[in-house]
């Protein structure tokens, strides 16, 4: 019983660990870092079971002292490696112009694959070495990857990244006393050395402990220097006054006389802005949380900020602003003379960061009495909410990005979106405003897409764009007012009496000519009105896009990467400015996954396929010195196989052994078939992840959710994949993939607008199903090979291994690029193909027409 209570620990501990590390990606990087998590782990355990083919003494009479000592070490080894990749320079905002950033992300990926691979040796020495008892361990195993799942959202509130994981470490430090009780190890000796060596125990133990819980200055995560946060810290006399976690963020407030922001503010206010507060998530989007003791006086600021105009043209208007943060466009709103304001906020700690920080004498604007807050997604609330609006206002809470860095590419944003967009448009009042203001960018882009997104979404209500919108610009902002019905003469005089007070230049609307244009930030041309104009007139917008010269189509639910303006035929010229210019276009989202594509196939091909290759020559020679015949011997030994992904629940190991002389071609197919089923697998989950985060609200969310059902279902599958027929199987997982990216937008639709924990019940059951017969391939393959070409197992496990870790990176490239759709239909084409591969083996080999397992 011990034994399987120590596996089950120690697996809440590894996964414990493996999201409390996108956290921290996400914390001292950028958000795109926390799918590296995946890829460290399945690069991890399979170089654990490369390890157990080099050494299979592990598995040996010892196994039970090993796999103490093995779990011992993974203890310290958490934090340690937490530690040490903490004091790595390592920058993603400067891998395009800077080589050396990708060593530190090599040396990065390797430390932190270590724990990986304890825990991969812990997970398999018992099931070779007792593989009558491997279903017990194997249940106990997935048990804990589950638990850990949900465990990590728990403690991450509480403990923040850090703590939570040296709390993994001390979870490692009990599974090895579990390991230790009633055995013959160590922690039972007699005599003095027994007290000696579990005193040093329960000291490590509480030293774990206090490690959680201490919150010592020395496990802070290194932030960018390129984040927000560490761009306010660096201002003389800047300190932080607030810092909380919570399970899918941490918030900071700055007290720095260098934060003043009040983003579009004309150059014709001449007063002086209020006081403030910076507020972040995750270290970046700095944003205001204005210090205001009397808003009568303090307020005059708001009637210069591009929203303003949305007030004047209606009064007294009922209000809905979507994820307001620190409260500027709250405060803006009451000024302008709001009667009432709903605010929708997705994370609630920002309001208790904003209360924090207004605390009497400032004012907290979110205790108004004409002031509503909820605290929930904003497209699950639009989604439940029948309420129509007079003005709906999605403020500019983001600080500026440069176009150029491509920081920001991979990180979805479900809130500009064409069908978020429709939602919007669809709660508002018969002359109700849509507002929105983004950051011009040079090249334009930004805000191109931003059009793009207010043309199409019209469009498909089957509304006229050139009526419906009017937008100006002022130095940094460019501001977008929609209006079903149109625009009319009046309210268009209104707007240009408001740009020519304000100095703003009028760029798109009803009525607008050259007169109107490029009268006050001028530039040598129109040009924003000049793309503006042009995609407003087109015909057929998707001509405009594949014209234009980066990347601005609409995003979708499909494709949410608002902030990715990258297209591929600019390869060339990046590549002829890479080390000549600061950032190339397109930055380091792209640059970040091709070198992590890169280390992925070196590090797999060292630590997986590198051992299999040294044992067999190792045998070659000694066959050699020997005077053996070319007959390959008995292979006494047990070999490993992981079962990284096609169906592996809690990423499990098999034991196998036995003789190795395959044919060259039944081999080859073997290979294909296992490197399908990691990529297939790769081409599921990691789309699944993301596409459950507009559905789940947070990205922590989406991959716990995610993550525990497929574990727990795929290993059901696994359990029962001797009943099911190998053949049948497969076909029914081809066809639910294929048919998966058809039915989950519906069932967003449907089911978008439940309370949380409703949502995450839809969320199995969605997910349970694919993920069941995700499980039954590889042990299929398995068993075949079992019967027909044992000594192949080890190489397949080789195969899967190294196309698992390729695979998880590639489905993020292909998301980008192409969407989950096609993603997923590529893993559909992976089993499918797969499917075709194993079943010509068996013809083959068996010549009978024996019929799969």
């Amino acid at each position: 019983m011990h034994i399987y209570l120590g596996g089950f620990l120690l697996a809440a501990a590894t996964f414990v660990f493996e999201i409390s590390l996108t956290r921290i990606f996400s914390l001292n990087q950028f958000y795109h870092f926390a799918f590296m998590a995946v890829s460290l782990a399945l690069l991890g355990f399979g170089a654990s079971g490369s390890v157990l083919v080099l050494w299979p003494r592990l598995a040996g009479e010892a196994w039970c002292r090993h796999l103490t000592w093995l779990a011992l070490a993974f203890g310290p080894c958490l934090p340690a490696s937490y530690l040490l990749t903490n004091l790595i320079p390592f920058d993603s905002y400067t891998i395009a112009w800077d080589p050396s950033q990708v060593v530190y992300l090599l040396i990065t990926y390797l430390v932190l694959t270590m724990p990986f691979v304890l825990s991969g040796l812990v997970q398999a020495i018992p099931l070779s070495s007792v593989p009558q008892r491997a279903n017990r361990f194997y249940g106990a195993n997935l048990a804990g990857s589950a638990a850990g799942c949900l465990l990590a959202v728990l403690l991450l509130p509480s403990l923040g990244g850090p703590g939570t994981i040296a709390a993994a470490g001390l979870l490692g430090w009990l599974a090895a006393a579990a390991f230790a009780w009633r055995s013959h190890s160590w922690l039972v000796t007699k005599g003095g050395q027994r007290w000696l060596r579990r005193t040093g125990y329960v000291a490590g133990a509480a030293f774990l402990g206090w490690l959680a819980l201490a919150q010592l200055p020395l496990l802070d995560a290194r932030i960018s220097p390129y984040k927000g946060l560490s761009q306010a810290l660096r201002y003389p006399g800047s300190r932080v006054v607030f810092r909380e976690w919570n399970g899918f963020s941490r918030v900071d407030l700055v007290d720095s006389p260098g934060v003043r922001q009040l983003p579009g503010l004309s150059y014709m206010f001449e007063g002086m802005p209020p006081p403030q507060l910076g507020m972040t998530v995750d270290g970046d989007d700095l944003s205001p949380v204005p210090l205001i003791s009397d808003p009568e006086a303090d307020l005059s600021f708001s009637d210069y900020l591009p929203a303003a105009i949305a007030y004047r043209l209606r009064p007294q208007a009922v209000t809905l602003i979507l994820e307001p943060k620190g409260g500027l466009e709250v405060w803006s709103a009451l000024a302008g003379g709001a009667a009432e304001v709903t605010a929708v906020e997705s994370n609630p700690l920002l309001v208790r960061a904003a209360r924090f920080g207004t605390a009497p004498p400032a004012g907290d604007v979110y205790d108004d009495p004409r002031v509503t807050v909820v605290t929930e997604p904003a497209r699950s609330y639009l989604r439940h909410s029948d309420a129509k609006v007079d003005i709906l206002h999605l403020p500019l809470t983001q600080p500026y990005r440069p176009v150029t860095s491509g920081a920001y590419s991979l990180a979805e944003d479900y809130l500009h979106t064409v069908e978020a967009f429709s939602e919007y448009l669809a709660h508002l009042d018969d002359d109700g405003i849509l507002i929105v203001t983004r950051w011009l960018q040079t090249p334009p882009s930004e805000s191109v897409r931003t059009l793009a997104l207010i043309d199409e979404a019209l469009r498909r209500m089957g509304r006229e764009p050139l009526s419906s919108i009017v937008a100006f610009r002022g130095v940094q902002t460019g501001t977008f007012l929609v209006q079903i019905g149109g625009f009319s003469a009046g309210e268009m005089e209104g707007v240009r009496k408001f740009c020519s007070e304000r100095s703003f230049d009028l760029v798109a609307g009803p009525g607008i000519g050259p007169a109107d244009l490029n009268r006050h930030n001028v530039l040598a041309e129109p040009v924003y009105a000049q793309i503006f104009s042009e995609l407003l007139a087109a015909q057929d917008p998707e001509l405009f896009y594949r014209s234009y010269e980066f990347a601005v189509s609409p995003p979708t639910d499909d494709r949410p990467f608002f902030f990715h303006f990258f297209r591929w035929q600019q390869t060339p010229a990046v590549l002829r400015s890479m080390g000549k210019t600061w950032q190339p276009f397109g930055g380091s989202g792209i640059f970040v996954l091709l070198a992590l594509l890169g280390l992925a196939l070196i590090a797999s091909l060292v630590l997986i396929a590198g051992p299999l290759l040294a044992r067999r020559r190792g045998r070659q020679h000694d066959r050699s010195v020997q005077g053996k015949s070319s007959e390959r011997a008995p292979d006494d030994s047990p070999a490993l196989a992981v079962r990284d992904d096609g169906g592996r629940p809690g990423r499990q190991a098999v034991p196998v052994s036995g003789r190795t002389r395959p044919a060259a071609k039944a081999g080859c197919r073997s290979f294909a078939y296992f490197a399908l089923l990691g990529l297939g697998y790769m081409f599921v989950e990691i789309p699944l992840i993301q596409r459950f985060i507009l559905f789940l609200g947070q990205p922590v969310y989406a991959m716990t959710c995610v993550l525990f059902t497929l574990l727990l279902f795929s290993g059901l599958g696994s359990l029962a994949a001797a009943r099911l027929p190998h053949r049948l199987a497969l076909a029914g997982l081809v066809g639910a993939v294929v048919v998966y990216p058809l039915l989950l937008p519906s069932l967003f639709q449907a089911t978008l607008g439940l309370e949380l924990g409703w949502r995450f019940g839809v969320a199995v059951l969605a997910v349970a199903p694919v993920g069941f017969l995700m499980g039954v391939p590889f042990p299929k393959g398995l068993e075949l090979l079992r019967r027909q070409s044992p000594g192949l197992i080890p190489w397949v496990w080789a195969v899967n291994g190294c196309t698992s870790v390729l695979g998880s990176i590639l489905a993020a490239m292909g998301a980008m690029s192409q969407g989950f759709n096609l993603v997923q239909v590529a893993g559909s084409g992976c089993y499918a193909v797969a499917l075709v591969s194993i079943w010509t083996v068996v013809r083959r080999s068996s010549g009978a027409g024996e019929d799969l397992p």
